[in-house]
């Protein structure tokens, strides 16, 4: 399966052949040309020649504006809200509710019986109300998930770096991105700076993936293997790159896949069809009834006209009319009790649906886990493990042995604090959430021991290193006591390869060799 689904949906795949091939690459563009355009094969120069665009300078504004008018904004399909009577007119489409309505009516016209009808009429009411409620909630949160769209995007046009709303974007766009971003449009990567993007949104891949300016070898490469491609609804996790916009709209990846969930059809529930069936059981055996009830009648001499009447009243006072409502009260207590558990339902109905599945088949990432990595344990020589929850409990000299680990964790990291929230890297964040949890001063160790270089993580190294100063005679040395040295290089990576780099170890009771 080459395309991530958060939810499980009935889909229906058009059969044209050219949009077969582009599905199955996962990663060129539905291209306005019948073969495609493989833009992840092509050099920098050759994307820039096929969008027409100026890969130093990016577009002219007359150029960005002709190329909105011909493409359209980039936004991706929007089904419009259905208005809230359409809504609450929608609860009345029961067969159930028809059975109700007719027996309400008979009972006020036919057989003057207002309360009764007006009792009837309370409960169709309410039971379309506590469904309105649900669904008319459920469409607001929907508007809330359309937030993930980039709001707002940096873009180079005539040589000059401005912010333009993100739909705005055109093909042939330059566009800047660095650590945090969100990525507006699908680009292809024309310089890349230790750039990583977090993709799980598409892929199902927790791990962010390194991206690279080369072009790559092979024309039908799954979305995950497209290494100089970024594409809409991801984000930057890591690094700095300048990427030219190939796609908008839905003619991203993103954009075709809402291409694809706007072709969806509506099923009902087993719950709706057993009520269905039930309803219209009811109705034909309340007419069996008033049928030979009437013909027993008339045959006694009966007036026909009271045996009608009679009919109609053993055939309303037949019709359970607090089933709707009690289902719908019984759905009401569901939906509340996964939404205490954070489970979004739009639907009513889908509470008991969600019941009836045997089987639920679901990517891992995001779903069933947070896609976050935590630190739950710390392990020093020649001491017990550290939990971070718990170690106000540990003694001086273990927390004492602690502060260059977490300086070195907090130092050798490119994630940052940003308000409430920490950008970066998985790993990386999950350690400065481990620092923080400990109570260590990150902005007092970030700006006294200030960076000098930097050698980022690579796979041949399997490590990160970092040279920090340390800080200026006179100023305590806190988290290094150790060492003297006025510069200090920090590393973070694979045990193996730090451990065959370290000649001594730092233990509670002090540094061994």
């Amino acid at each position: 399966m080459l395309y991530h689904f958060k939810d499980a949906l009935r889909v229906g795949f058009p059969t044209t052949p050219d949009l077969h091939v582009t599905l199955f690459r996962g990663g060129g563009n539905l291209s306005r040309e019948p073969e495609g355009v493989l833009w992840h094969t092509l050099e920098i120069t050759q994307v820039a020649e096929r969008l027409g665009a100026d890969p130093e300078r990016g577009l002219s504004d007359e150029e960005a504006a002709a190329r909105l008018h011909k493409f359209g904004h980039n936004r991706i399909r929007e089904e419009k809200p259905p208005h809230p009577l359409v809504i609450f007119l929608n609860q009345f489409r029961d067969f159930m509710i028809y059975v109700l309505l007719g027996a309400a009516v008979i009972s006020g016209l036919a057989l003057r019986e207002v309360l009764d009808a007006v009792v009837i009429m309370c409960i169709v009411v309410a039971n379309a109300v506590l469904g309105f409620i649900q669904e008319y909630r459920a469409e607001k949160a929907l508007e809330s998930l359309r937030m993930l769209s980039a709001p707002t995007a940096r873009v180079i046009r005539e040589g000059r770096e401005k912010r333009i709303p993100s739909h705005d974007l055109v093909p042939g766009d330059l566009i800047l991105l660095e650590a945090g971003d969100r990525i507006p449009a699908d680009a292809r990567v024309l310089e890349a700076h230790v750039l990583r993007a977090e993709e799980s949104s598409l892929t199902g891949e927790s791990d962010s993936v390194e991206k690279r300016a080369d072009p790559l070898p092979g024309e039908y490469l799954p979305l995950g293997e497209l290494a100089n491609m970024v594409h809409t609804g991801t984000h930057i996790v890591h690094g700095r790159a300048t990427a030219m916009v190939v796609e908008t709209g839905k003619r991203t990846q993103l954009g075709r896949i809402a291409e694809m969930i706007g072709d969806t059809w509506e099923e009902k529930t087993p719950l709706q069809k057993g009520l269905a069936k039930a309803g219209k059981k009811i109705a034909l055996l309340c007419l069996a009834i008033c049928a030979v009830v009437f013909l027993l009648g008339s045959l006694r001499g009966q007036e026909w006209s009271e045996m009608f009447l009679f009919s109609v009243s053993l055939a309303v006072a037949a019709i359970p009319e607090g089933l709707p409502a009690i289902v719908t009260i019984a759905l009401a207590l569901g939906v509340r009790r996964m939404a205490d558990r954070n489970a979004f339902l739009r639907r009513l109905p889908a509470v008991e649906t969600l019941g009836s599945a045997d089987v639920i088949c679901t990517d891992k990432t995001g779903t069933l886990t947070r896609n976050e990595m935590e630190v739950l344990e710390i392990r020093i020589p020649q001491c017990r493990p550290i939990h971070p929850d718990s170690a106000e409990g540990e003694s001086p000299e273990v927390l004492e042995a602690l502060q260059p680990l977490l300086a070195t964790a907090v130092l050798c990291n490119d994630a940052r604090v940003q308000g409430d929230e920490i950008l970066g890297e998985g790993t990386e964040v999950a350690l400065l959430c481990m620092a923080e949890r400990l109570s260590f001063p990150l902005a007092e160790a970030i700006d006294k021991y200030r960076r000098v270089e930097e050698i980022p993580f690579e796979s041949e190294r399997k490590m990160m290193s970092t040279i920090n100063a340390m800080p200026e005679q006179g100023t305590e040395n806190c988290f290094f006591p150790f060492t003297t040295s006025r510069l200090m290089l920090l590393s973070k990576g694979a045990p193996e390869a730090i451990l065959r780099r370290c000649s001594r170890v730092l233990t509670p009771h002090g540094v061994r060799v």
